[in-house]
Protein backbone atom coordinates (compact mmCIF):
# COMPACT_ATOMS: atom_id res chain seq x y z
CA UNK A 1 0.00 0.00 0.00
CA UNK A 2 2.72 2.41 0.52
CA UNK A 3 4.59 1.68 -2.45
CA UNK A 4 1.35 2.14 -4.68
CA UNK A 5 1.11 5.65 -2.66
CA UNK A 6 4.86 6.46 -3.64
CA UNK A 7 4.16 5.71 -6.87
CA UNK A 8 0.50 6.96 -7.46
CA UNK A 9 2.50 10.33 -6.08
CA UNK A 10 5.37 10.49 -7.77
CA UNK A 11 8.25 10.23 -5.53
CA UNK A 12 9.55 6.98 -6.34
CA UNK A 13 9.48 8.32 -9.99
CA UNK A 14 11.53 11.64 -8.97
CA UNK A 15 14.55 9.18 -7.39
CA UNK A 16 14.32 6.96 -10.34
CA UNK A 17 15.17 9.79 -12.52
CA UNK A 18 17.66 11.09 -10.10
CA UNK A 19 19.50 7.52 -10.53
CA UNK A 20 19.44 7.79 -14.13
CA UNK A 21 20.77 11.73 -13.87
CA UNK A 22 23.33 10.14 -11.74
CA UNK A 23 24.30 7.11 -14.45
CA UNK A 24 24.26 9.81 -17.30
CA UNK A 25 26.53 12.23 -15.31
CA UNK A 26 28.51 8.87 -14.52
CA UNK A 27 29.07 7.35 -17.83
CA UNK A 28 30.15 11.06 -19.47
CA UNK A 29 32.32 12.23 -16.77
CA UNK A 30 34.21 8.63 -16.20
CA UNK A 31 34.49 7.69 -20.35
CA UNK A 32 34.75 10.86 -22.17
CA UNK A 33 38.38 11.91 -23.03
CA UNK A 34 37.34 15.25 -22.64
CA UNK A 35 36.08 15.03 -19.07
CA UNK A 36 39.07 12.11 -17.75
CA UNK A 37 40.65 15.07 -15.61
CA UNK A 38 37.39 15.72 -13.58
CA UNK A 39 36.95 11.85 -13.36
CA UNK A 40 40.49 11.33 -11.91
CA UNK A 41 39.75 14.09 -9.59
CA UNK A 42 36.39 12.66 -8.37
CA UNK A 43 37.79 9.36 -7.71
CA UNK A 44 40.60 10.93 -5.30
CA UNK A 45 37.87 13.29 -3.71
CA UNK A 46 36.95 11.85 -0.07
CA UNK A 47 35.57 13.52 2.70
CA UNK A 48 38.05 12.02 4.80
CA UNK A 49 40.65 13.94 3.89
CA UNK A 50 38.27 17.03 5.18
CA UNK A 51 37.61 14.96 8.66
CA UNK A 52 40.93 14.44 9.28
CA UNK A 53 41.56 18.05 8.71
CA UNK A 54 38.62 19.43 11.06
CA UNK A 55 40.18 16.79 13.58
CA UNK A 56 43.64 18.26 13.77
CA UNK A 57 42.56 21.75 13.22
CA UNK A 58 39.49 22.66 14.56
CA UNK A 59 39.17 20.70 17.85
CA UNK A 60 43.52 21.71 18.86
CA UNK A 61 43.31 18.02 20.56
CA UNK A 62 47.18 16.89 19.34
CA UNK A 63 49.26 14.90 21.20
CA UNK A 64 52.46 13.82 20.68
CA UNK A 65 53.06 10.11 20.25
CA UNK A 66 54.44 8.16 23.31
CA UNK A 67 55.60 4.98 21.53
CA UNK A 68 57.33 6.04 18.10
CA UNK A 69 60.13 8.61 17.60
CA UNK A 70 61.53 9.51 14.19
CA UNK A 71 65.39 10.55 13.76
CA UNK A 72 66.48 12.68 10.55
CA UNK A 73 69.70 11.76 8.89
CA UNK A 74 69.55 14.08 6.36
CA UNK A 75 73.25 15.56 6.73
CA UNK A 76 74.33 11.77 6.62
CA UNK A 77 75.68 10.06 3.46
CA UNK A 78 78.93 8.54 4.39
CA UNK A 79 78.05 4.71 4.94
CA UNK A 80 80.48 4.01 7.63
CA UNK A 81 78.42 7.27 9.50
CA UNK A 82 75.21 5.91 8.94
CA UNK A 83 76.01 2.74 10.15
CA UNK A 84 77.58 4.49 13.77
CA UNK A 85 74.21 6.09 13.60
CA UNK A 86 72.54 2.52 13.76
CA UNK A 87 74.96 1.34 16.72
CA UNK A 88 74.51 4.38 18.29
CA UNK A 89 70.72 3.96 18.26
CA UNK A 90 71.22 0.20 19.14
CA UNK A 91 73.08 1.02 22.01
CA UNK A 92 70.41 3.21 23.42
CA UNK A 93 67.80 -0.14 24.12
CA UNK A 94 64.98 0.47 21.87
CA UNK A 95 61.76 -1.98 21.14
CA UNK A 96 62.67 -2.02 17.50
CA UNK A 97 64.63 -0.13 14.74
CA UNK A 98 63.07 1.05 11.13
CA UNK A 99 65.55 1.94 8.75
CA UNK A 100 63.85 3.62 6.15
CA UNK A 101 66.93 3.73 3.46
CA UNK A 102 67.47 1.76 0.71
CA UNK A 103 71.17 1.13 -0.40
CA UNK A 104 71.07 -0.15 -3.26
CA UNK A 105 73.96 -1.45 -4.66
CA UNK A 106 77.77 -1.61 -2.82
CA UNK A 107 79.72 1.17 -4.30
CA UNK A 108 82.83 1.64 -1.09
CA UNK A 109 83.77 -0.86 -0.02
CA UNK A 110 85.03 0.28 3.19
CA UNK A 111 81.31 1.53 4.48
CA UNK A 112 80.27 -0.87 3.04
CA UNK A 113 81.96 -3.64 5.11
CA UNK A 114 81.28 -1.49 8.26
CA UNK A 115 77.27 -1.17 7.36
CA UNK A 116 77.08 -4.76 6.62
CA UNK A 117 79.07 -6.01 10.03
CA UNK A 118 76.44 -3.00 11.72
CA UNK A 119 73.25 -4.64 9.84
CA UNK A 120 73.76 -8.19 11.59
CA UNK A 121 74.50 -6.82 15.06
CA UNK A 122 71.38 -4.76 15.54
CA UNK A 123 69.44 -7.64 13.16
CA UNK A 124 67.49 -8.70 16.24
CA UNK A 125 65.28 -5.33 17.03
CA UNK A 126 65.59 -4.09 13.32
CA UNK A 127 63.74 -3.88 9.97
CA UNK A 128 65.49 -2.96 7.05
CA UNK A 129 63.35 -1.18 3.89
CA UNK A 130 63.18 -2.47 0.24
CA UNK A 131 61.49 -2.08 -2.31
CA UNK A 132 59.15 -3.16 -5.12
CA UNK A 133 59.95 -1.14 -8.28
CA UNK A 134 58.39 -3.81 -10.67
CA UNK A 135 54.69 -3.14 -10.95
CA UNK A 136 52.22 -5.07 -13.49
CA UNK A 137 49.23 -3.22 -14.89
CA UNK A 138 47.54 -6.33 -16.24
CA UNK A 139 47.97 -8.53 -12.97
CA UNK A 140 47.62 -5.62 -10.49
CA UNK A 141 50.92 -6.72 -8.74
CA UNK A 142 54.52 -6.05 -7.75
CA UNK A 143 56.75 -8.38 -9.70
CA UNK A 144 60.10 -8.88 -7.56
CA UNK A 145 61.30 -6.93 -4.64
CA UNK A 146 64.66 -5.25 -3.89
CA UNK A 147 66.69 -5.06 -1.15
CA UNK A 148 69.19 -2.94 -0.11
CA UNK A 149 73.30 -5.10 -0.80
CA UNK A 150 73.54 -6.40 2.34
CA UNK A 151 70.18 -7.60 3.36
CA UNK A 152 70.08 -11.71 3.31
CA UNK A 153 67.15 -13.66 4.52
CA UNK A 154 68.45 -13.82 8.02
CA UNK A 155 68.01 -9.64 8.46
CA UNK A 156 64.41 -8.45 8.87
CA UNK A 157 62.88 -6.38 5.87
CA UNK A 158 59.31 -5.23 4.17
CA UNK A 159 58.81 -2.79 1.13
CA UNK A 160 58.31 0.35 1.92
CA UNK A 161 55.98 1.14 -1.29
CA UNK A 162 53.52 3.64 0.14
CA UNK A 163 50.49 2.26 -2.66
CA UNK A 164 49.96 -0.71 -4.46
CA UNK A 165 51.03 1.04 -8.25
CA UNK A 166 52.48 4.27 -7.00
CA UNK A 167 49.66 6.72 -7.91
CA UNK A 168 49.74 10.02 -6.63
CA UNK A 169 46.19 9.92 -5.44
CA UNK A 170 46.47 11.14 -1.31
CA UNK A 171 47.62 8.52 0.74
CA UNK A 172 45.20 7.14 2.89
CA UNK A 173 45.32 2.81 2.90
CA UNK A 174 48.30 0.61 3.08
CA UNK A 175 48.72 -2.72 2.90
CA UNK A 176 49.97 -5.45 5.55
CA UNK A 177 51.52 -7.51 2.82
CA UNK A 178 51.18 -8.61 -0.28
CA UNK A 179 52.67 -12.03 -3.07
CA UNK A 180 55.28 -11.50 -4.86
CA UNK A 181 56.28 -14.49 -7.30
CA UNK A 182 53.95 -16.64 -4.86
CA UNK A 183 56.05 -15.46 -2.06
CA UNK A 184 54.29 -13.34 0.64
CA UNK A 185 56.05 -9.85 1.33
CA UNK A 186 55.98 -8.13 4.37
CA UNK A 187 55.49 -3.85 4.08
CA UNK A 188 57.37 -2.16 6.26
CA UNK A 189 55.36 -0.78 8.82
CA UNK A 190 53.93 -4.54 9.27
CA UNK A 191 57.26 -6.27 9.52
CA UNK A 192 57.92 -3.45 12.56
CA UNK A 193 55.04 -4.46 14.46
CA UNK A 194 55.33 -7.90 13.39
CA UNK A 195 58.62 -7.95 15.28
CA UNK A 196 57.21 -6.47 18.32
CA UNK A 197 54.65 -9.23 18.40
CA UNK A 198 51.03 -7.95 16.83
CA UNK A 199 49.10 -10.04 15.24
CA UNK A 200 48.52 -8.94 11.97
CA UNK A 201 46.08 -10.15 9.39
CA UNK A 202 47.41 -11.21 6.04
CA UNK A 203 46.79 -9.73 2.60
CA UNK A 204 44.70 -6.95 3.95
CA UNK A 205 44.46 -2.83 3.12
CA UNK A 206 43.90 -0.98 6.14
CA UNK A 207 43.36 3.03 6.95
CA UNK A 208 46.14 4.81 8.23
CA UNK A 209 44.62 6.73 11.16
CA UNK A 210 46.11 10.47 10.86
CA UNK A 211 44.35 11.23 13.91
CA UNK A 212 45.44 14.59 16.05
CA UNK A 213 49.09 12.61 16.74
CA UNK A 214 52.27 14.42 16.26
CA UNK A 215 55.79 12.47 16.41
CA UNK A 216 58.80 13.81 18.06
CA UNK A 217 61.83 14.26 15.26
CA UNK A 218 65.56 14.17 16.64
CA UNK A 219 68.64 15.10 14.72
CA UNK A 220 71.18 12.34 14.07
CA UNK A 221 73.62 14.86 15.90
CA UNK A 222 71.40 15.35 18.98
CA UNK A 223 70.98 11.46 20.36
CA UNK A 224 73.06 11.86 23.76
CA UNK A 225 70.21 15.01 24.24
CA UNK A 226 66.86 12.88 23.81
CA UNK A 227 68.14 9.00 24.81
CA UNK A 228 64.65 8.59 26.77
CA UNK A 229 62.66 9.67 23.69
CA UNK A 230 64.88 6.41 22.01
CA UNK A 231 65.09 3.73 24.80
CA UNK A 232 61.87 1.80 24.87
CA UNK A 233 60.58 3.70 22.18
CA UNK A 234 59.88 2.39 18.26
CA UNK A 235 62.83 4.45 16.09
CA UNK A 236 62.53 5.15 12.51
CA UNK A 237 65.67 6.31 10.96
CA UNK A 238 65.31 8.24 7.72
CA UNK A 239 65.14 11.85 5.63
CA UNK A 240 62.51 13.88 7.13
CA UNK A 241 61.06 16.71 4.78
CA UNK A 242 62.49 15.79 1.86
CA UNK A 243 61.01 17.30 -0.78
CA UNK A 244 61.86 14.14 -3.46
CA UNK A 245 60.05 12.03 -0.51
CA UNK A 246 57.00 13.89 0.18
CA UNK A 247 53.49 12.74 -0.61
CA UNK A 248 50.26 13.98 -0.34
CA UNK A 249 47.51 12.57 2.50
CA UNK A 250 44.42 13.87 4.22
CA UNK A 251 46.30 16.35 6.38
CA UNK A 252 48.63 17.91 3.76
CA UNK A 253 52.18 16.51 2.28
CA UNK A 254 53.98 14.38 4.48
CA UNK A 255 57.66 12.61 4.63
CA UNK A 256 57.18 8.82 3.56
CA UNK A 257 58.95 8.19 7.30
CA UNK A 258 55.95 10.24 8.74
CA UNK A 259 53.47 7.99 6.74
CA UNK A 260 55.44 5.15 7.96
CA UNK A 261 55.19 6.17 11.51
CA UNK A 262 51.17 6.85 11.31
CA UNK A 263 50.43 3.70 9.29
CA UNK A 264 52.91 1.78 12.36
CA UNK A 265 50.94 3.69 14.94
CA UNK A 266 47.84 2.23 13.48
CA UNK A 267 48.87 -0.90 13.00
CA UNK A 268 50.12 -1.15 16.92
CA UNK A 269 46.69 0.56 18.30
CA UNK A 270 44.81 -1.32 15.98
CA UNK A 271 42.86 1.61 15.97
CA UNK A 272 42.41 1.70 11.80
CA UNK A 273 39.50 3.18 10.75
CA UNK A 274 36.54 1.30 9.35
CA UNK A 275 35.19 1.86 6.21
CA UNK A 276 31.69 1.49 5.17
CA UNK A 277 31.51 -0.95 2.38
CA UNK A 278 30.09 1.00 -0.86
CA UNK A 279 27.22 -0.60 -1.83
CA UNK A 280 25.92 1.21 1.67
CA UNK A 281 27.27 4.07 0.73
CA UNK A 282 24.92 3.82 -2.12
CA UNK A 283 22.23 2.15 -0.37
CA UNK A 284 22.08 5.33 2.00
CA UNK A 285 21.91 7.45 -0.49
CA UNK A 286 18.77 6.00 -1.79
CA UNK A 287 17.31 6.31 1.18
CA UNK A 288 18.53 9.96 1.29
CA UNK A 289 16.78 10.53 -1.94
CA UNK A 290 13.43 9.09 -0.83
CA UNK A 291 13.57 11.08 2.07
CA UNK A 292 14.50 14.82 0.56
CA UNK A 293 12.07 14.36 -1.95
CA UNK A 294 9.34 13.57 0.78
CA UNK A 295 10.49 16.86 3.01
CA UNK A 296 10.46 18.71 -0.29
CA UNK A 297 6.81 17.85 -1.12
CA UNK A 298 5.93 18.36 2.73
CA UNK A 299 7.50 21.58 2.31
CA UNK A 300 5.86 22.89 -0.64
CA UNK A 301 2.38 21.37 0.75
CA UNK A 302 2.37 22.70 4.43
CA UNK A 303 3.67 26.13 2.89
CA UNK A 304 1.26 26.29 0.24
CA UNK A 305 -1.58 25.69 2.19
CA UNK A 306 -1.04 29.53 4.03
CA UNK A 307 -3.17 32.47 2.22
CA UNK A 308 -0.03 34.97 2.71
CA UNK A 309 1.33 35.72 -1.04
CA UNK A 310 5.06 35.39 0.16
CA UNK A 311 4.40 31.77 1.13
CA UNK A 312 2.47 30.82 -1.95
CA UNK A 313 5.36 32.32 -3.83
CA UNK A 314 7.82 30.13 -1.44
CA UNK A 315 6.00 27.25 -1.94
CA UNK A 316 7.20 26.80 -5.66
CA UNK A 317 10.63 28.97 -5.18
CA UNK A 318 14.31 27.67 -5.46
CA UNK A 319 14.95 28.92 -2.50
CA UNK A 320 12.71 26.74 -0.23
CA UNK A 321 14.42 23.60 -2.24
CA UNK A 322 18.01 25.64 -1.29
CA UNK A 323 17.24 25.47 2.35
CA UNK A 324 15.90 21.96 2.36
CA UNK A 325 18.97 20.64 0.70
CA UNK A 326 21.27 22.94 2.92
CA UNK A 327 19.58 21.55 6.10
CA UNK A 328 19.82 17.57 4.73
CA UNK A 329 23.35 18.51 3.94
CA UNK A 330 24.37 19.89 7.11
CA UNK A 331 22.48 17.30 9.07
CA UNK A 332 24.04 13.66 7.11
CA UNK A 333 27.73 15.60 7.30
CA UNK A 334 27.12 16.23 11.13
CA UNK A 335 26.13 12.46 11.37
CA UNK A 336 29.06 11.36 9.70
CA UNK A 337 31.57 13.26 11.32
CA UNK A 338 30.27 12.32 14.46
CA UNK A 339 30.43 8.47 13.47
CA UNK A 340 34.01 9.28 12.24
CA UNK A 341 35.14 10.92 15.45
CA UNK A 342 33.49 9.08 18.19
CA UNK A 343 33.19 5.53 16.85
CA UNK A 344 36.35 5.36 14.28
CA UNK A 345 33.71 4.57 11.56
CA UNK A 346 33.72 6.58 7.86
CA UNK A 347 30.85 6.76 5.70
CA UNK A 348 31.06 7.69 2.25
CA UNK A 349 28.73 10.15 2.04
CA UNK A 350 29.64 11.71 -1.15
CA UNK A 351 27.25 9.80 -3.12
CA UNK A 352 24.43 11.23 -0.86
CA UNK A 353 25.58 14.92 -1.16
CA UNK A 354 25.60 14.10 -4.87
CA UNK A 355 21.44 13.10 -4.84
CA UNK A 356 21.20 16.22 -2.73
CA UNK A 357 22.38 18.13 -5.01
CA UNK A 358 20.76 16.42 -8.38
CA UNK A 359 17.23 15.51 -7.26
CA UNK A 360 16.15 18.84 -6.78
CA UNK A 361 16.41 18.99 -10.51
CA UNK A 362 14.25 15.87 -10.99
CA UNK A 363 11.77 17.21 -8.93
CA UNK A 364 11.06 19.89 -9.82
CA UNK A 365 11.60 18.69 -13.71
CA UNK A 366 9.11 16.07 -13.29
CA UNK A 367 6.18 18.05 -11.14
CA UNK A 368 6.53 20.70 -13.75
CA UNK A 369 5.95 18.05 -16.34
CA UNK A 370 3.44 16.19 -14.68
CA UNK A 371 1.63 19.82 -14.40
CA UNK A 372 1.97 20.55 -17.98
CA UNK A 373 0.12 17.44 -18.71
CA UNK A 374 -2.44 18.11 -16.84
CA UNK A 375 -2.76 21.39 -18.22
CA UNK A 376 -3.19 19.82 -21.93
CA UNK A 377 -5.42 17.00 -20.84
CA UNK A 378 -7.85 20.08 -19.30
CA UNK A 379 -7.30 21.89 -22.40
CA UNK A 380 -8.61 18.82 -24.16
CA UNK A 381 -11.77 18.56 -22.27
CA UNK A 382 -13.00 22.05 -22.56
CA UNK A 383 -12.12 21.87 -25.82
CA UNK A 384 -14.72 18.98 -26.22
Amino acid sequence: MMLKRLIHNGHLWVVALTALIIAVLGLCTFHLPLLKPVGTAMKNLSLLDIFYYAERNCFHTNTENQHITLVDMRQLTDRSDIAQLLQDIYDLQPLAIGVDLHFGRAKDPAGDQVLREVADEVSDVTVFASELPTYNEQTKAFTEVANSFFVTDSLMHGYSNLTDNMAGRPIRTYTVSQQVNGKREWSFAAAIANSLGCPLPQNREYTIDYGATDFRIVNCAELDQHADDLTGHVVLVGVHDDPADSHPTPVGKLSGMAIHAYSLDTLMRHHDVKLVGFPWSWLIAAVMALLLELSLCWCRDTVADRTVARNVYLADSRLLITLTDLCWSLLLTAVAFILFRWANVYVDILPSLLVIALLPYAHRFYYAARNARSLTHQSMNINR
